[in-house]
């Protein structure tokens, strides 16, 4: 049985980790399965999670990548790709990491 963080009473265990109830942000990454979730859903009142929908597929290509600053790149990374940049990396290693991340 997997167990609420302390800290945040409100959590909302997802397939990514513990959710903020009412924004997207993730509060704790952890890896839960399906089964995991339908279970603490039902012994504590809620439904079950219905099945997560499929990604939308977004293609970006290196020309769209360039064009974007370091906040921008960051953004995308993290909406797209579940992926966390070191900004402190310049803009190309940012873009190959992207890439890198993307395609494997």
């Amino acid at each position: 049985m997997i167990v609420r963080p302390a800290w945040c009473k409100d959590a909302i265990p997802t397939l990514k980790g513990w959710k903020h109830p009412t924004r997207r942000e993730i509060l704790q990454s952890r890896s839960f399965t399906q089964a995991e979730i339908d279970e603490w859903m039902a012994a504590n009142g809620g439904a079950p999670a219905p099945a997560p929908a499929p990604e939308p597929v977004v293609e970006e290509n290196s020309d769209d990548l360039k064009s974007m600053n370091k906040d921008e790149l960051e953004e995308w990374a993290r909406e797209h790709l579940d992926l966390e940049l070191d900004k402190r990396k310049t803009k190309k290693a940012l873009i190959a990491e992207i890439e890198e991340n993307r395609n494997g």
